[in-house]
């Protein structure tokens, strides 16, 4: 059962920014984030029969509407920058209302020209060759046929706005062919009638891209790509917010908290829809943020407890401060890159030098103003080349000194670091006399060739941070809000309203930097240097650095409390931890996944994870899945599904790595073992104990090699684990003993969760712990 009126296909739908008829929405309506978020919400709970409760479960899902916001804020601001823009144009239009006409009359008058142009080509080719009349006529309409072709067949491997610029060039050709032409046979003289077709071929171009330039800047109608983005956004923020949190308010308000028989009769969201929840290390990362001018931190826990998604969030600036709930639109410069698994240092720099440099350009392309973008939308960079670590000594550089300055010098590092510029310069003299076929010459010459040596590793450092150190200067310095007023599109008719000034906390930008999957380098040596390299990225004011790492490197970082320093703990200001999640956030996640999930369902759950957020949400799909049979599911029933995939999974692993490293007869009692553990239809706790006994008592030969007593250790240790599991959860499971198990200590199901951890690292602790478990039980 689910709150949601969508279907499955309608979720999927929405990361395209499909909206469903009841939820559209003109983007003129949108006053504030606020009012969008109430607006989805009312709209989702339109088809709910919920009677009474539903004013309590509106007030529980708009009780902190700011993290909810927090979920689409890339989409968010993507929107806000769109309605900015606009916002730009109607001042301008505002303020120059003719502009536009003038500049509609100038477009028609180069497409006339270009048109008459176009056919007065084939035209004269006709008649050159004495074709009959009626070629005369279809000529000039083949090629207009084919120019039409020609832009759905480049459409197919190209963008559209691509596909009619080359089109119009191939156009712009034929009608300056047809001019002059036309010319030549007009004027007496060939060098006359070229000189003329080239000049009206000229002035119909150059007027008409003018009149591009003001109707694109005062007449068109952005409207239809505003409404793209602000369906985008709400449709994004249906599926990641509204949606998870009408689930959570449902089951808080409806749903039986004890029941050991579950039957699901809603729809199920698509596996992979994302539910997010504030846990700790988000909060810890906020705080960590708002005091900082500048800051280095890490991301350190196990694959899959949700680290990448912690990271792409902050990336996106939903962390940086400020109210999610207001219109202010932040002006982050973003770089989001993953570590190399092969390290290499200077390639890896030189990589994310470049792809700094790719989103001051993209940076510039969101937040520039009218007049630093040329016709064609692209950012018209400052003609002075500022001075590099090439030109000039580190204490003579000049510093940028605003946006366009600094596009121009991405473009300039850019080429830097990526080409090897030749540069080749000759002088040359010569003379001659000749007389009756012979002659006397001299010649003197000389050619100087210069190649740009690549940068050391030493020199790239220090132009990257000096690059980084510009643009942050200029990121805090750019306007940090243009508060959109409220719009009524170009063609709003009526004196001009100036837009309302921006808000005494408009947030200021920063440079964000994201690095993910550190933690798949798994040479700690490796991982330190890459740490040790990438320090010299640290300290930059109004610049933070995220990093995702391992485990490992939170223990050497807490070292330092005990007075050993280490790699990561002189690197980083704070590393937080993301880690496994508790039975309460556990149960928050879910139920914003599946309505009437009871909680001896969600703590089987938690408890076959070990509290792995992605593994939680795999399995709590699995328990939905069998609770849509038409008959439901029992605890029992579904704890021995559960236990019996495991089971296979466990076995499968374990034979294959016997078969991938095994010589001779070693580990063949192991080999014969698997296959009597191998699961069949059902499997009992009384199967899993006899199994475990024989693991146990399995004899170690001094042949055999250590990971065959490892893996018989780990074997017993699951085996130990799943029969506990079946024990526990079955249909004698009373809701007082049910109740006591929430809690902490040795008989709680954090207890059972930390054991299901273990069993991979440390197979005798996992013993230990379901030890005490049961001893409590």
């Amino acid at each position: 059962m689910t709150i949601s009126a969508l279907s499955g296909e309608q979720l999927a739908g929405l990361d395209f920014g499909w909206l469903p008829e009841p939820y559209e929405e003109p983007w003129q309506s949108f006053e504030s984030p606020a009012q969008t978020l109430e607006a989805l919400v009312d709209a989702e709970m339109r088809g709910s029969d919920l009677g009474g409760t539903a004013g309590g479960v509106r007030a529980a899902v708009l009780r902190d509407a700011n993290a909810l916001l927090e979920g689409a804020f890339e989409q968010q601001q993507r929107f806000l920058r769109r309605l900015e823009r606009l916002n730009q144009q109607n001042e301008r239009v505002g303020r120059h209302p003719g502009l536009r006409w003038v500049g509609l009359g100038m477009l028609l008058f180069g497409i006339l020209g270009g048109l008459i142009g176009l056919l007065l080509a084939p035209y004269l080719l006709a008649r050159s060759l004495n074709l009959a009349t009626v070629w005369v006529i279809v000529i000039p309409i083949a090629l207009l046929v084919t120019l039409g072709a020609l832009v759905l067949v480049v459409y197919g491997s190209a963008p559209l706005w691509v596909s009619i610029r080359i089109v119009v060039g191939v156009a712009e050709v034929v009608a300056t062919v047809g001019f002059v032409w036309a010319a030549i046979q007009l004027t007496p003289g060939t060098v006359l009638g070229v000189v003329l077709g080239l000049a009206v071929s000229a002035v119909f171009f150059a007027v008409g891209m003018v009149g591009n330039t003001l109707w694109t800047r005062y007449g068109v109608d952005h409207g239809y790509e505003l409404q793209t983005f602000y369906d985008q956004w709400r449709a994004t923020l249906l599926k990641v917010s509204v949606v998870p949190a009408l689930n959570a308010a449902m089951n808080a308000a409806t749903v039986t908290n004890y029941s050991l028989k579950l039957h699901l009769s809603g729809p199920i969201s698509p596996a992979g829809s994302p539910a997010v929840i504030d846990t700790s290390a988000a909060n810890d990362l906020r705080e960590a943020m708002a005091w900082r001018t500048s800051g280095s931190f890490a991301l350190a826990g196990p694959r899959g407890s949700g680290k990448t998604t912690l990271l792409h969030r902050w990336a996106s600036g939903a962390y940086a401060g400020g109210d999610s709930s207001t219109r202010a639109v932040r002006r982050d410069l973003i770089v989001e890159v993953s570590a190399p698994v092969g390290y290499d240092q200077k390639e890896f720099l030189v990589y994310l030098f470049g792809r700094l440099c790719e989103a001051v350009e993209g940076y510039a392309r969101r937040y520039a103003t009218a007049a630093m973008v040329d016709a064609s939308g692209r950012v018209v960079p400052a003609r002075p080349s500022l001075p590099g670590i090439r030109d000039a000594h580190p204490q003579a550089r000049a510093d940028v000194d605003g946006l366009p300055s600094l596009v121009r010098l991405a473009q300039h590092e850019r080429d830097t670091i990526r080409y090897i510029q030749r540069t080749t310069s000759s002088r040359e003299l010569s003379a001659g006399v000749g007389y009756s076929g012979l002659s006397l010459g001299g010649k003197a010459g000389e050619s100087i060739e210069r190649s740009k040596v690549p940068l050391n590793y030493p020199e790239l450092v220090d132009e990257f941070r000096w690059f980084l150190e510009q643009a942050a200067k200029v990121v805090t310095t750019e306007p940090a809000d243009r508060q959109p007023s409220r719009l009524l599109g170009p063609y709003a008719i009526g004196p001009y309203t100036p837009p309302r000034p921006p808000e005494p906390s408009a947030p200021r930008g920063s440079v964000l930097i994201a690095i993910d999957e550190l933690d798949r380098i798994s040479d700690g040596e490796l991982a330190q240097k890459f740490i040790n390299e990438l320090k010299a990225v640290f300290g930059v004011p109004n610049c933070y650095v995220l990093v995702s790492v391992s485990e490992d490197a939170l223990a050497e970082f807490e070292l330092a409390a005990m007075g050993l320093r280490t790699v990561f703990d002189s690197a980083f200001d704070e590393i937080i931890r993301v880690d496994y999640l508790g039975l309460s956030e556990a149960e928050e996640l879910l139920d914003r996944l599946v309505v009437g999930l009871p909680r001896p369902f969600v703590a089987l759950a938690y408890v076959m994870s070990g509290g792995l957020a992605r593994q939680l949400v795999r399995i709590a799909y699995q328990i939905a899945e069998m609770g849509r049979a038409d008959t439901g599911a029992t605890l029992d029933e579904t704890s021995a599904r559960l236990v019996q995939r495991q089971l296979h999974r466990t076995v499968r692993a374990a034979s294959d790595r016997l078969f991938g490293s095994v010589e001779s007869r070693l580990g063949a009692d192991l080999f014969r073992q698997l296959d009597e553990l191998s699961p069949k239809d059902a499997v009992s706790s009384s199967d899993l104990r006899i199994a475990e006994g024989t693991l146990r008592t399995l004899a170690t030969t001094p042949d055999d090699p250590a990971f065959i007593s490892g893996l018989r250790d780990e074997l017993a240790a699951m085996c130990n684990y799943l029969a506990t599991v079946l024990e526990i959860f079955d249909s004698t499971l009373g809701e007082r003993r049910f109740e006591r198990r929430l809690g902490s200590g040795p008989g709680s199901y954090d207890t059972l969760a930390r054991a299901r951890r273990y069993l991979g690292a440390n197979p005798h602790a996992a013993d230990e712990l379901l030890a005490t478990f049961r001893q409590v039980h």
